[in-house]
């Protein structure tokens, strides 16, 4: 899975209009097209259910899960920093050249070629800043979703706009939509009286699947449809770390990249297994992710879940 917090989502889906005569099709408004498939909270699907991993707590009132984007957190500050570091150095160089030119006072065309690539070395790491970092270094240590089955309601804490999406069950328009990266991903969206879409809260699993998802669709559905709750429990093979009121520790962070990331997981037959190459890329890749995703959890602090959302 790939994506930075939902950005795709909020560049690809806000803002389309959806189209009930075509339920295939989402119409864009600047005429980008869009693979769409309008889901029926009523429909009951024969699909395996798939609730994911990301599940931390689940009672016969309300379920709370992490975001969908939770197990690439501290890659996106990965490549942020390395490249952070090559601008910090062609910055400190174009700065240095600068005031050695203005010492010896030469004002070339090189010199304003020098100072437009300076302001914009510094622009772009703002920018990453305000994508990357602000998402993941000093910002929260994860995006809830909370199903609230007793009220009827849905809550996501938007990792862009930090705040919550708050609306009644009723109220949000689902779908599958498939992205840039071919995988499909459940969208809960709010619209307006248009039917142009205003917020989007994004299930917490994408796959390249459309079975899969249908199911992991239907494993919500069924649980806001009020179906009984052991009988969902049966399909949790493994819950995330709650962590509604605390922060991550070094164990669970761990685990959780060694699942999530390192593992093959047969969603059928509910396994999950070690590749040969397991020990290798746990090495070289998974702690470097593991320290960067324990830095960002340090520096950052957990959201406030209103508590009549969750009593």
């Amino acid at each position: 899975m790939s994506g930075n917090y939902g950005y795709e989502n909020q560049n690809l889906i806000k803002g389309l209009k959806i189209n009930h005569e075509k339920p295939q099709v989402l119409t864009y408004i600047n005429e980008r097209g869009l693979i769409n498939f309008n889901l029926d909270p009523k429909e009951k699907l024969k699909n395996k259910l798939i609730p994911y991993f990301n599940i931390q707590q689940v009672n016969d009132d309300y379920l709370v899960c992490t975001d969908a984007w939770d197990e690439i957190r501290g890659l996106p500050s990965i490549f942020s920093i390395w490249f952070s570091v090559i601008l910090l150095i062609i910055s400190s160089s174009l700065l240095f050249f600068l005031f050695y030119a203005l010492f010896k006072n030469e004002i070339s065309f090189a010199l304003i070629i020098g100072t437009f690539a300076l302001i914009g070395s510094t622009y772009l790491l703002i920018k990453i800043f305000n994508i990357s970092f602000g998402r993941e270094l000093f910002g929260y240590t994860h995006y809830p979703l909370i199903f609230n089955r007793k009220k009827q309601e849905l809550h996501y804490f938007e990792p862009y706009q930090k705040k919550w999406i708050s609306a009644p069950w009723s109220d949000y328009h689902f779908s599958i939509n498939i992205n840039e990266n071919h995988e499909y991903a459940v969208n809960a969206s709010l619209i307006d009286q248009n039917e142009i879409i205003q917020q989007v809260v994004v299930f917490p699993f994408r796959f390249r699947s459309l079975s899969l998802v249908e199911g992991h669709w239907e494993f919500f559905r069924r649980y806001m449809a009020g179906e009984d709750l052991e009988k969902l429990k049966n399909n949790i093979h493994y819950y995330a770390p709650n962590v509604i009121d605390r922060k991550e520790i070094a164990r669970e962070t761990w685990f959780r990249l060694k699942l999530l990331r390192f593992s093959e997981r047969d969603y059928f037959t509910d396994q999950v297994k070690l590749p040969s190459d397991f020990n290798l890329n746990l090495l070289i890749f998974g702690i470097p992710q593991f320290l960067i995703r324990r830095l960002c959890v340090r520096t950052s602090k957990t959201p406030q879940v209103p508590r009549e959302w969750i009593n």
